[in-house]
């Protein structure tokens, strides 16, 4: 989004729909870009709401890494819960 803006200097929601399929970011996207902007505060902004979605991101693939090994553990495949832990990690 703020790619967008700084290369084009506006914010068109049907140019960033064109370009991904997640229906969240869709929804996030099309309720941005039908909001006024002060020019001063796209960055400001855009930063904040990107940290948000990484967050939501994040969260979700920690969600699906836990039931991930919670099988692992259930099925006493140790690598693959090392594995998973590992992953884990990245995702704090």
């Amino acid at each position: 989004i703020a790619t967008q803006y700084q290369s084009i200097g506006d914010i068109n929601a049907q140019r960033l729909l064109d370009n991904n399929s997640d229906t969240a970011f869709i929804s996030l996207v099309t309720e941005l870009a039908s909001k006024e902007w002060e020019k001063e505060l796209v960055d400001f902004e855009m930063g904040n709401y990107l940290k948000e979605i990484s967050e939501k991101k994040r969260k979700k693939i920690r969600e699906k890494l836990l039931v991930e090994l919670e099988q692992a553990q259930n099925n006493k495949d140790e690598s693959e819960e090392l594995r998973i832990i590992a992953e884990l990690k990245l995702f704090r």
